[in-house]
């Protein structure tokens, strides 16, 4: 099978969970003799995996206002580097500043899996939160922008096949009137030699409000038979370790 990855980022240059997700799945598809071209914001070899640059917009300003929506350049880019790979599917992880509608069009030639690693299909910050929200205040989406990126969000993904890694992400889909779900949650390597068992809870994580830590906190904090680690960087930092 050949199968064409598409993620904003992809390592080394950045590693969260879905540049992460993308390099163990081009790794695993050839290992498993699949052939993989993975396009992203730079050209390069990286474990041997060959990287196609594609044009996806940087600018937060430019994206949020118009390039998270529609890309023309982006997508000549795509449609140059699959007419010549000729892809049986095309797997679509980060996609901001590519462009929605490029999603669409390119579901119209080739068979489309988008995988959602965060609330972006239905919410402006891809949160849930807002911007300067404080705890655990839920983002609704009132202010213009916000409705407007949800219709139109929707209607360029509306129709395509959306895998969830989380309950929780697949029913807010659902509520937003997302049909075409899976839920597939994500795997992990388990080791050769395993640890032996011990009264520890460890996170792992970027620290930040949309992760949740802070909202279970007073519960980690009145587990007395447990030693809690917390492991991380991030905007909430100073306020977790207080």
């Amino acid at each position: 099978m050949r199968v064409a990855i598409i993620t904003q980022s992809f390592p080394p240059k950045k590693v969260t969970g879905a540049e992460k997700f993308s390099y163990e799945l081009a790794k695993n598809l050839r290992k498993s003799r699949h052939d993989v071209l993975v396009l992203t914001n730079k050209s390069q070899f990286f474990n041997d995996i060959k990287c196609y640059k594609i044009s996806f917009e940087n600018s937060k300003i430019k994206r949020k206002l118009f390039r998270d929506y529609f890309n023309e350049k982006c997508l000549k880019e795509i449609l140059k580097e699959t007419e010549n790979f000729k892809p049986d599917i095309i797997h679509i992880n980060n996609f901001y500043g590519m462009g929605s509608k490029n999603i669409e069009e390119l579901s119209k030639k080739y068979p489309i899996i988008l995988t959602a690693h965060d609330y972006f299909p239905i919410c402006y910050s891809a949160t849930l939160f807002k911007e300067n929200a404080k705890n655990k205040e839920p983002c609704i989406c009132y202010f213009p922008l916000g409705r407007i990126h949800k219709k139109i969000m929707h209607r360029y993904l509306g129709s395509i096949n959306i895998v969830s890694p989380s309950k929780f992400l697949y029913m807010k889909l659902f509520e937003n009137g997302y049909r075409r779900l899976k839920l597939i949650q994500n795997g992990i390597n388990v080791p050769k030699r395993k640890t032996s068992y011990k009264k520890k809870i460890l996170f792992v994580g970027r620290l930040s409000k949309e992760k949740g830590l802070q909202t279970v906190t007073n519960s980690l904090n009145d587990l007395e038979d447990y030693k809690v680690s917390v492991l991380g960087e991030g905007p909430l930092k100073e306020e977790l370790a207080s």
